[in-house]
């Protein structure tokens, strides 16, 4: 799951778990070092250490919100819309 939050957020990650692979990922998503599982090891990397600011990491969950109001608006137009009568048919 950390690679996948690196990749989203372009952020470097260092992380450390108690029973499972601990490790350093890249911006990109990128496993640079990593430990087998249930072993004692200790790792030593260089990572970036700037923030960007992407879409998602200045607001988040935003886009989402504005889809469900927009799903949401559109169906009430749906429910709520009148039907028009259709003209009459002119004789001839």
């Amino acid at each position: 799951m950390v690679v996948f939050r690196a990749v989203e957020n372009h952020l470097a990650f260092a992380r450390s778990a108690n029973t499972g692979i601990s490790g350093f990922i890249d911006p990109f998503g990128r496993i640079l070092e990593a430990t087998p599982t249930f072993t004692e090891h200790a790792v030593k990397a260089t990572i970036q250490v700037w923030r960007p600011h992407t879409f998602y990491s200045r607001y988040g969950d935003v886009f989402a919100y504005g889809c469900a109001i927009l799903c949401a608006l559109l169906f009430l137009f749906g429910l709520f819309r009148t039907k028009e009568s259709e003209p009459d048919a002119i004789p001839v």
